[in-house]
């Protein structure tokens, strides 16, 4: 299948509930599997497809890119974009079994299986070609950007993921979105792969949700279960009455220790932005829309037993909104213990929903201030004009 990199200028997610059904973002189950995938950026690429024979020799071939012809920009990276004398690696893979490398010539050991991407690593005895993991999506970059560059507090950031940059495609479809913080969060699919759109949020591109797509991090995004944070996110719906979560962190196979942002949350009053902490669910004040909008959720502490809302701060498009505990949640009224919190997930559409598309997504390890969360939405509105 057709395969290339998004990159230079180019988020997975678990069908969850819709806002009339149960409770936490996972009541209508979870689809397995492990189609997890790679990511790269840094120029467009085509390139072998994804292949489906056992125990095919890599070639001995160069991974992770050609080699630049003279030296790396002196300056820093400009306005989150990566400088044009950036040189490419061109190294080839070492000879071991791939774990998301090329193979240098030697066949993956163990045996194939059955077509089927093993929760992010290749499959065994299964090998697309040189630049490609044998999923046959594109390889990762490892591409660090510089966010204060580009405008946004650089502080705690613990995640980055741009539609513009690092995003890994499959025949059109998001095989993984690749962290540009340089933390390494990198999200790959677990269900139907997500559509990556050019113009999707204004002149901006995009990564198109709908109902059974989805993408995960198995990680908290390397935030200390006790610590404050802030998820941030800009998007357009094409569905103002189902279930979306953009960002959402929390236990694998828990409906209710989460923490993230909520459009059209569980039990709405009526289609509301919102957001979820901890077996409680929250609408504000703001209808849903059609139209781009940007999303700030802090809590400055998860200390346990923290009264809710007041330890919880949202703004759209820039405006701090009043919050509503909505009937039906499980919960206290306060922060529980997030302490077995181990994935995160973006998308999170119920299963009727009609899509969203997501462009830049952010995490932080604290509650903004009011000064970063300006700057923070500034940004956010600088990147997609």
């Amino acid at each position: 299948m057709g395969t290339r990199i998004v990159g230079l200028g180019v988020l997975c997610l678990m069908v969850s509930a819709c806002n009339c059904g149960g409770e936490g973002p996972m009541d209508s189950g979870t689809t397995g599997g492990g189609t997890s995938m790679s990511t790269t950026g840094g120029g467009q690429a085509t390139g072998g497809g994804s292949s489906t024979g056992g125990g095919n020799a890599g070639g001995g071939s160069a991974g992770g890119g050609s080699t630049g012809g003279g030296v790396a920009d002196a300056g820093p990276i400009d306005s989150g974009v990566v400088d044009a004398g950036l040189v490419d690696s061109g190294v080839v893979d070492s000879g071991t079994v791939d774990a998301g490398e090329v193979d240098a010539g030697t066949p993956d050991a163990g045996t194939m299986d059955a077509g089927t991407i093993d929760a992010g690593l290749p499959d065994s005895g299964f090998d697309a070609g040189p630049g490609f993991d044998d999923a046959g999506c594109p390889l990762p970059t490892g591409l660090v950007l510089d966010a204060a560059d580009a405008g946004f507090p650089a502080a705690g950031l613990r995640l980055w993921l741009r539609a513009d940059i690092g995003v890994a495609l499959i025949n059109g479809r998001v095989c993984r979105w690749e962290d540009v913080s340089g933390n390494q969060h990198h999200f790959t699919p677990i269900s139907g792969m997500p559509a990556w759109v050019d113009g999707g949020i204004r002149t901006g591109p995009a990564v198109f949700f709908t109902a059974g797509t989805g993408m995960q991090n198995h990680s908290v995004l390397g935030i200390d279960a006790g610590s404050g944070r802030t998820y941030a996110a800009i998007s357009r719906s094409v569905d103002t009455v189902t279930r979306f979560n953009a960002l959402h962190t929390g236990r694998e196979g828990d409906n209710g220790i989460w923490f993230g942002l909520d459009t059209n949350t569980f039990m709405t009053v009526g289609s509301r932005e919102g957001v979820y902490c901890t077996h409680e669910s929250f609408d504000s004040d703001l209808p849903t829309t059609t139209a781009v909008r940007s999303h700030i959720y802090s809590i400055n502490t998860f200390t346990v037993g923290g009264p809710l809302p007041s330890v919880l701060t949202y703004a759209a498009d820039g405006q701090v909104r009043p919050l509503t505990m909505r009937p039906g949640g499980a919960g206290n009224g306060t922060v529980l213990n997030f302490s077995g919190a181990n994935i995160t997930y973006l998308g999170l559409p119920s299963p009727n929903h009609g899509g969203t598309y997501l462009g830049d997504v952010l995490a932080y390890d604290h509650e903004l201030s009011p000064t970063e969360r300006a700057q923070l939405e500034a940004a956010l509105q600088a990147r997609y004009p």
